[in-house]
């Protein structure tokens, strides 16, 4: 379960399960008093614990138990998430924001009723939400049970806990006819402007306009921001606009056309530098997003080669945190789990980006140190997949395989499979062994499962010997040649 829906879990047994459960689910066998450590509890709760889980799970799971510690194994993936979700089947809090987004708001008092709970029982629940509502800027009202914010900022919340978390017992999804809006949206007429959103995040960014808007909640829109859409994409919302309407048999106000067709922007991807190009040409040209965009580049210096990419994906980066930022600073929240992530992965990355972030954006209203963090921790990834993609060079690796025909064919066959889209994989056969032949081509990696063919390359820049019959281990230690953080 994602940390955004655990601060909604009030039974204390139920979350002290989950959190087990999400750390034995990506480690092998843990010792107690590292399960106790993580969990904060007691050895003698989590071994109670553990064993009502393997109880609860039942031939879902098997609890392995060894010297070492505890091992979870999955037996039944599915029986196991439907049981895992099913926990959380008659938490209060997952039932009231359900309400809320879907209209129905009730009284503390009313809510006390239907769950069985006291009025200041249930006002304890609501204070503890506060902290996750507050990374949004909202707050909720006690008397009358509803989220109190900027409209943006409640979209946004909501979008973050039912698309960007776990599927719950009470998740909200869109119904049919949005689906066929979204399908709309994702064919040819529409290809391009929404080529960068998946399809199930069109549909519950629609879903959620829709379903607010008819309970005569709109967002509200700087001038500034609805002068620049109307200029740049006047044709482009026209023909949303009619789309929208033809489907749902009714008027879409303009902000909210101009609102949604915002939010697709915002989800920008590395794999296209033209319409990178058009998106900064439209939105990127603020002297602020230049400089920041020049600034750096000079603190990173890609590549000769890399130079023109990585400033348009860069300044793109830049635009559209500026264009999210003036329509809500909150639309640069991420949900916690990609914080933990990213600081889990790249430490020194992260670090940097957001002492940069910190320098550079200081004086700029509403940027506090949390939205920075946040925003560094999407440019480190966009930095990481920049790097991947645009700043580094295929190997040039040469397989010479000897030994039994067929266990080279699957040596080949291996790897086309896995390297063969981005490296340059050479085969030589007995024609092409030559001095001659190395030389001209200045391979990176020579692999081959012969011992007596390594001393006659010693031109290369790494050779790598394989088992007769390779092992995981083998491809395991030429991708570390290949990715240098494997």
């Amino acid at each position: 379960m994602r940390q955004i829906q655990s601060s909604f879990v009030t039974n204390k047994t139920t979350l002290r399960w989950l959190h087990l459960l999400e750390y034995m689910e990506h480690v092998a066998y843990t010792p107690i008093r590292e399960l106790s450590k993580v969990i904060k509890s007691s050895s003698r709760t989590i071994i109670e614990d553990l064993q009502n889980i393997k109880e609860y799970f039942n031939d879902s799971i098997e609890m392995k138990t060894s010297n070492i510690g505890y091992k979870l194994k999955i037996l039944d993936i599915e029986k196991y998430f439907d049981k895992k979700k099913a926990m959380i089947s008659n938490e209060p809090m997952f039932k009231i924001l359900e309400s809320i987004f879907l209209g129905e708001i009730l009284s503390i008092n009313e809510w006390a009723d239907i769950f069985f709970l006291s009025p200041a029982t249930l006002m304890r629940y609501l204070r503890k939400i506060e902290p996750i509502l507050a990374r949004y800027d909202l707050s909720i009202n006690k008397s009358q049970v509803n989220l109190i914010g900027e409209e943006v900022n409640i979209r946004h919340f909501y979008f973050n806990f039912y698309y960007e978390s776990d599927i719950t017992p009470h998740t909200v999804f869109p119904p049919l006819i949005i689906q066929e809006i979204g399908l709309d949206l994702k064919g040819e007429e529409f290809s391009r402007d929404f080529s960068n959103v998946a399809f199930e995040e069109i549909c519950y960014m629609i879903y959620i306009i829709l379903e607010r808007t008819s309970h005569g909640h709109y967002v509200k829109l700087d001038p500034a921001i609805v002068k620049l859409f109307r200029k740049e994409y006047y044709l482009e919302l026209k023909k949303l606009k009619k789309l929208l309407s033809n489907h749902l048999q009714m008027p879409i106000c303009e902000k909210e056309i101009i609102y949604f067709y915002a939010l697709t922007l915002s989800k920008r991807t590395v794999f296209d530098v033209d319409l990178e190009k058009i998106f900064c040409d439209k939105l990127g040209k603020e002297p602020r997003v230049i400089h920041l965009t020049e600034r750096y580049l000079e603190e990173i210096d890609p590549p000769q080669g890399a130079v023109e990419s990585s400033t348009v994906f860069i300044q793109s980066f830049f635009s559209n945190m500026m264009l999210k930022h003036k329509i809500s600073p909150v639309l640069n929240t991420v949900i916690p789990d990609l914080n933990t992530f990213v600081k889990k992965e790249f430490p020194e990355e992260v670090e940097k980006n957001t002492q940069f972030l910190r320098n550079q954006l200081k004086g700029i209203p509403c940027f506090t140190l949390e939205t920075i963090e946040d925003v560094s921790t999407v440019f480190t990834i966009l930095m990481d997949c920049l790097k991947e993609l645009y700043w580094g060079k295929p190997k040039k690796i040469a397989f010479l395989l000897e030994g039994n025909q067929f266990i080279s064919q699957r040596i080949q066959v291996t790897a086309r499979k896995n390297l063969g889209t981005y490296q340059e994989l050479y085969f030589p056969n007995a024609l092409d062994i030559s001095h001659g032949y190395f030389k001209t081509n200045q391979f990176d990696i020579i692999v081959t499962n012969y011992a007596e063919h390594l001393s006659n390359f010693s031109g290369a820049e790494t050779c790598l010997l394989f088992n007769k019959i390779p092992n995981d281990t083998d491809w395991q230690r030429l991708m570390s040649l290949i990715d240098v953080r494997i």
